[in-house]
């Protein structure tokens, strides 16, 4: 977090895409001045009396939040992104929307925010995308108890590997005929995943040293799983890995992968984010591979993943 010449908050956050650098930069241009830390949040002041915004640093970027102290207070809070001229946007996986540049480059994703009231009742949010800006917008009731808390649209970690061109439901139709078979971590099943059902994954590290990563399958549909890592996961539990067969720009399609990461391990991040996109890379290769021997012309391979 840093303070711009304008008085206005900026926040750095990591895109978690190797395409693209520097980190995305987001302004609240609705926040001011020095911010009191508590612990590892930081509160900002806002130019209305009853909002205030609370930042606080994650493995992944920053959680941000805004809080509003009563009906008086305006329940839209717009960002800045500092996204290129001729940015598109398009659907991601469900709750998620894919910024990608006029090239048809990904640029990365943010993740559809959500608002509750003091007693825990949750309320609907709605966003609106317009060039660089994103408005959050909530519609509470007159049940509402306040303080009503916005967790703003997150940038989450993001990974994305082309999966040729055609129907997005192809590369997750594979899965179904052997999981396993592309899924490159040992304790996948052969069977496609069930939602509720336990995969005691293992991932091996330098050495042949298997490190047990056990998750449970919290969504499972046609173009689209969900992991949640359990006790004892590398990741830390609670963790959540989202990997979805999605549209890109001119008819393609990709595999996009996102992670909301609870274990901070500070210098030690980057090296697991490089791990973690050699395991997702290889995941995609395998899918592509075998569209490609199905139809040469679904899946440029091996164009796309040259063999080692």
């Amino acid at each position: 977090m840093e303070l711009s010449t304008t008085g206005q908050t900026e926040l750095l956050v990591s895109s978690g895409n190797e395409q693209k650098r520097p980190d995305r930069k987001i302004t609240a241009s609705f926040a001011h001045g020095k911010p009191t830390i508590s612990r590892e949040t930081a509160v900002y002041q806002t130019n209305e009396k009853d909002k205030k915004l609370y930042v606080r640093s994650t493995p992944s970027g920053a959680d941000v939040f805004v809080a509003l102290g009563s009906t008086k207070a305006d329940r839209t809070v717009s960002f800045e992104y500092d996204l290129p001229p001729g940015t598109t946007v398009a659907d991601g996986l469900p709750g998620f929307k894919n910024f990608y540049t006029a090239q048809g480059d990904y640029l990365g994703s943010i993740k559809q925010g959500s608002a509750n009231d003091s007693a825990g009742n949750e309320f609907p949010t709605t966003l609106e995308i317009k060039g660089g800006k994103v408005a959050q917008k909530v519609t509470p009731t007159d049940a509402t108890i306040y303080p009503l808390v916005m967790a703003a649209p997150s940038w989450v970690y993001n990974f994305e590997f082309p999966l040729g061109t055609g129907s997005t439901v192809a590369p997750f139709n594979l899965l179904r005929t052997c999981f396993n078979c592309y899924f490159p971590i040992n304790g996948a099943t052969k069977t496609y995943p069930y939602v509720g059902q336990v995969l005691n994954l293992k991932i091996l590290i330098a050495g042949g040293i298997a490190v047990p990563a056990p998750v449970k399958i919290g969504f499972s549909g046609s173009t689209y799983f969900q992991f949640t890592a359990l006790a004892g996961h590398f990741d830390g539990e609670g963790s959540i890995i989202n990997f979805g067969s999605i549209p890109t720009p001119g008819n393609g399609r990709a595999l996009n992968v996102n992670a909301a990461i609870v274990i901070d391990r500070g210098a030690l991040n980057a090296g697991n984010q490089l791990a973690a996109h050699g395991q997702w890379s290889t995941f995609a290769s395998n899918m592509c591979l075998g569209l490609w021997k199905q139809s040469a012309a679904s899946c440029n391979w091996p164009a796309l993943y040259p063999p080692v």
